[in-house]
């Protein structure tokens, strides 16, 4: 992986084509009838983007059974239910998303850190295929878009310069903001391209504090009519309001750092190679530093002149930011736990960081050959391990899929990731009440509306029987209702039916 004064512009061409084409074939090959893994989010994907295409604009059914039809959708930003929306299968959507970050990480390798095409095609691939990622592109997730972006936003940092290159910058905050309108947690990569930018490689102090400084009011500029939006229809700035957090700080924390390591570890042996290339990345960088610590400014002006260097130190800063910034949200507000989905951005970031640190240790003037490769050498474990990891969970994934329906991705240490998928139920003519009805609709076509609040008044019972035809008994509420319902309606019937009971019945007589 030596440098190269020049790539031709073919071989550029046939590794684009590679490096795209890989990741997009796995992605088409990993489902089962080439249909995505579905999750609760993915289904209200779907939803927003049939309401798109429809010409409903980004609106979300209420499924209320009185009332407005129809709710403005605040609760994740709008880019993925756009592209949905195209009318493009999700799986192609998904397959081009990765294979596009993929393409983007090989241009960034090839032609901005001159690393030679083969180099470039195995680092593109590494950085690609993490079994995290593979877990969002075989899902209707929004994280693969958000990583493609992302990969274009380091492919724009990474050609800065010594001279601070306002056109690259530029660039980089528009990819930036483009991450943070497919997936609102991205907003965290700011902060870091903060710090990051104030260890870049340009020379002057003054230009580092300007970028810096500039960096989060342009995102902001990009983001404020999505936060005002927000703001206005739902009276908040994410767009929903979410509950205290009763998970502490530490337990967080360990969830973020399996997360994150899950993507290179799977038996007891590989988990001790994973710690111990981990400890000589430590040792490795520390010596790296003390190293140009007593080169004074001449270390520092050599390392500036490798952007390789600037590339792994502005991917870590992003990714242990990220990480950070997880865990304190978290840990103020309650949503699902840091688990591999979540976590998949600083793994994409971290493994950014190893390969662009990979390459400036193979290529280091200040040391021999023999150096140079026994400094390389950890990080080379350490995508080794990521590709390991993910080629043998993308195995288990591909039978599983085959033969109980779901790929079983590892979520965390204990659960895998269900695949939600439509069951046999009985035809209902009608409305049909149920505590989920978005999730219901999904899994058997029903017109399923949400349950009115209470209270009931005989009144208002009637108004519900009138309007609806069945209802699904699946908790207390449901079944406080069904008691109410059951003196009006002698007729109804009632039959067992997957995840309850179904309570059926005919319009009453007046």
């Amino acid at each position: 992986m030596r440098a190269t004064h020049r790539i031709s512009t073919d071989s550029v061409i046939l590794g684009v084509l590679l490096a795209l084409g890989l990741p997009a074939v796995i992605v088409l090959s990993l489902p089962a009838a080439g249909r995505l893994a579905i999750s609760p989010d993915s289904i209200s994907y779907l939803t927003v983007a049939g309401q798109i295409a429809a010409g409903k604009g980004l609106t979300m059914p209420t499924f209320a059974l009185f009332g407005n039809a129809t709710g403005s959708f605040t609760t994740w930003p709008p880019l993925f239910p756009l592209v949905l929306a195209s009318g493009i299968a999700p799986i192609w959507i998904q397959a081009a998303a990765l294979g596009s970050l993929g393409a983007v990480v090989f241009l960034l390798f090839a032609t901005s850190l001159r690393v030679n095409v083969l180099g470039s095609l195995l680092l593109a691939w590494a950085c690609a295929l993490s079994m995290p990622l593979l877990v969002d592109a075989t899902y209707v997730w929004s994280e693969v878009l958000a990583l493609a972006m992302t990969a274009l936003m380091l492919w724009s940092f990474a050609g800065i310069g010594s001279s601070g290159n306002w056109w690259r910058w530029a660039l980089g905050v528009v990819f930036c903001g483009l991450a943070i309108y497919a997936r609102y947690a991205m907003a965290l990569l700011v902060p870091g391209l903060m710090l990051a930018l104030l260890l870049a490689p340009v020379d002057r102090l003054a230009h580092r504090l300007r970028l810096a400084l500039l960096t989060p009011l342009a995102v902001g500029l990009m983001f404020m009519p999505l936060l005002w939006h927000n703001l206005a229809q739902s009276h908040q700035l994410t767009g929903a309001a979410r509950a205290v957090a009763h998970r502490g700080l530490l337990a967080n924390v360990s969830d973020a750092v399996l997360g994150m390591a899950s993507a290179f570890a799977l038996t007891p042996l590989w988990k001790a190679v994973f710690v111990l290339a981990l400890v000589a990345v430590l040792v490795v960088s520390g010596g790296a530093l003390l190293g140009r610590m007593r080169a004074g400014s001449d270390g520092f002006a050599d390392e500036r002149r490798d952007p390789a260097v600037w590339v792994a130190r502005l991917s870590l800063v992003l990714a242990l930011v990220y990480a950070a910034g997880m865990v304190v949200l978290r840990t103020l507000v309650h949503f699902d736990r840091l688990d591999t989905r979540l976590m998949s951005p600083a793994v994409f970031l971290l493994g950014m960081s190893l390969c662009a640190s990979l390459v400036a240790h193979a290529r280091s003037p200040r040391h021999a050959a023999w150096e140079r490769a026994v400094l390389a050498l950890p990080f080379a474990v350490l995508m080794a391990l990521s590709l390991h990891r993910a080629t043998a969970q993308g195995d288990l994934a591909w039978h599983a899929w085959r033969e109980r329906g779901s790929p079983a991705w590892p979520m965390n240490s204990l659960f895998v990731y269900s695949n939600m998928q439509p069951v046999d139920a009985p035809k209902v003519d009608g409305l049909v009440l149920c505590d989920r009805p978005m999730m219901v609709q999904f899994l058997t076509a029903w017109q399923a509306r949400q349950i009115p609040s209470g209270p009931w008044t005989d009144d208002r019972l009637r108004h519900i029987a009138s309007a609806a035809r069945a209802l699904l008994v699946d908790d207390g509420e449901s079944a406080a209702l069904a008691a109410g319902l059951r003196p009006l309606l002698p007729q109804a019937t009632m039959r067992q039916v997957a995840g309850g009971q179904l309570l059926q019945w005919t319009p009453p007589t007046r």
